[in-house]
């Protein structure tokens, strides 16, 4: 905690330094940054962090979320320049934890939330259409119609992506202090075996195609982050 609080008061010398035109003040300001910064053996990376937001969206599930979840929302994240990791809270079941600058992290949840009860509704619609089948290949269809579905959507939130390279270094910086035993997950396409099942991924496209996603929030600039010379 009393890091944190060291964190906090260099921060601020950091952001009077980059406010105030006299270059005196702004020298002092940097000297006391720089002393809380030794002092407590801090570095540009938690700088750079603590400048991060974290946002967390529950999944729904009490089990490991499905590939086209996690597709979903790695295609919320970069859309809103933010990162993306799951984990588990007991109880709580699992959640999606959006990381980013600013308000970005909030928008990227909020799409998150919006698109994912849409495509939970019209999936689960197609699905009891499947008539006559196994309970694996209502599934794979499921997953193949979901896949669909996303690859149609996209295009609706890729249109806000475009990370700067002050945001990638903040969150580089923020998941190796807070996710760093984090695992990359491998997400591979499902791959149609009948001609039913690929016609399951038309289905998803076209219901895509009508998603909505609504800016519920509107985007405000995103703050830049204090620039205190070459580090230590």
């Amino acid at each position: 905690m009393e890091k944190d609080k060291a964190l906090e008061k260099a921060l601020k010398c950091l952001a009077r330094a980059e406010g105030t035109d006299s270059e005196h003040e702004a020298e002092t300001a940097l000297r006391q940054a720089r002393a809380l910064l030794d002092k407590y053996h801090l570095d540009t990376g938690d700088v750079l962090a603590a400048g991060v937001i974290e946002h967390q969206v529950l999944c729904g599930t009490k089990s490991k979320p499905t590939t086209w979840m996690f597709r979903l929302a790695g295609i919320c994240a970069t859309a809103f320049d933010c990162k993306v990791v799951a984990s588990s809270f007991q109880a709580r079941g699992w959640h999606f934890r959006f990381y980013g600058i600013g308000v970005s992290s909030e928008l990227a949840g909020y799409a998150y939330s919006m698109l994912h009860h849409q495509l939970v509704r019209t999936r689960k619609a197609f699905v009891a259409q499947q008539k006559r089948c196994k309970l694996a290949t209502k599934r794979r269809r499921g997953d193949l119609f979901a896949q669909g579905w996303i690859d149609a959507v996209s295009s609706k939130v890729q249109q806000f992506a475009g990370a700067d390279q002050s945001t990638s270094e903040a969150l580089l910086a923020y998941e190796a202090k807070h996710f760093a035993d984090a695992n990359e997950v491998d997400l591979q396409r499902v791959e149609a075996r009948r001609a039913h099942d690929a016609k399951a991924s038309d289905f998803g496209r076209a219901a895509g195609r009508s998603a909505q996603l609504h800016r519920g929030v509107p985007r405000a600039p995103q703050p830049s982050l204090p620039h205190w010379g070459t580090g230590r």
